[in-house]
């Protein structure tokens, strides 16, 4: 008993969990804007447990550049509810044709050759917008804006609901690109500049190598020469001290005797 109570004491104690506070509204008229804060406001009353007559003074306190349209609404903090307070705002700040927009860019919305995640993203903040829609009309405009082979297979899985038709495209999504290179991958990677540099180099030296030796192969008397010369410390044969004689003094004699023509045969 005595030692855990003494464990108990040097036990620190946990340290609760702050949620992280809802961002000020940032007072722009748009659809997804609006809905994002009051679902952020809405989130946070219900972890910090806020008595619901407390909703709307807080509200208020995270209105931002929009706290002036509330104080020109003339209303009252302590007659209106929350319910009042969440439709008046996104009245006020949803554009009023946002719910035929919503449709109208649900009906274009393609995939592409984007990640699925963000074509579900997109999709659920248009979703978002309009207040009702048929379950089937969700489900089939969502699959039919998948990219071409990725809406095929969905199709065949045969899913029950838009939740089941975004689980099945999620796994089917990996399995159809997990043959693809990642980002990090070094299978495309290009070559640093420093690496660029070394390359050149050692071509050059190569080349400058290559084309030494094959020049000193196709030189083989003046090669033994220059040898005999340094090695010997004496003129090489053949030796010419004008360093402006042209090929034909630069042959080497040849060792046959001259050919005589007839007349100097007689004699």
């Amino acid at each position: 008993a005595i030692e855990s109570s003494l464990a108990q004491l040097t036990t620190p104690a946990p340290v609760p969990h702050k949620p992280l506070k809802p961002t000020p509204f940032n007072g722009k008229v748009d659809a997804i804007s609006s809905l994002n804060f009051i679902e952020s406001l809405e989130e946070y009353f219900v972890i910090v447990e806020l008595p619901a007559v407390k909703w709307v003074p807080y509200a208020i306190g995270y209105l931002g550049g929009a706290r002036s349209w509330w104080r020109g609404t003339k209303r009252t903090i302590q007659n209106t509810s929350w319910i009042d307070f969440k439709n008046i705002f996104l009245r006020q700040f949803t554009p009023a044709d946002s719910v035929n927009a919503a449709r109208r860019r649900l009906h274009a919305l393609r995939q592409g050759s984007g990640p699925v995640l963000d074509y579900i993203t997109t999709f659920n903040d248009l979703l978002r917008i309009i207040p009702e829609m048929d379950a089937g009309q969700r489900m089939y405009l969502f699959i039919n804006g998948l990219e071409r082979e990725l809406s095929k297979q969905v199709r065949l899985t045969r899913p029950t609901d838009l939740d089941d038709a975004i689980v099945q495209a999620t796994v089917l999504y990996d399995v159809l690109h997990q043959n693809e290179p990642t980002n990090n991958s070094t299978l495309h990677s290009k070559p640093e500049p420093m690496e660029i540099d070394t390359i050149f180099t050692a071509l050059n030296t190569l080349l400058r190598n290559n084309n030494n030796r094959n020049y000193n192969n196709t030189r083989p008397f003046n090669t033994y020469a220059t040898s005999t010369y340094n090695n010997n410390n004496t003129r090489p044969p053949y030796y010419n001290n004008n360093n402006n004689n042209n090929n034909n003094n630069n042959r080497r004699p040849s060792l046959n005797p001259p050919r005589l023509d007839n007349n100097e045969r007689e004699r």
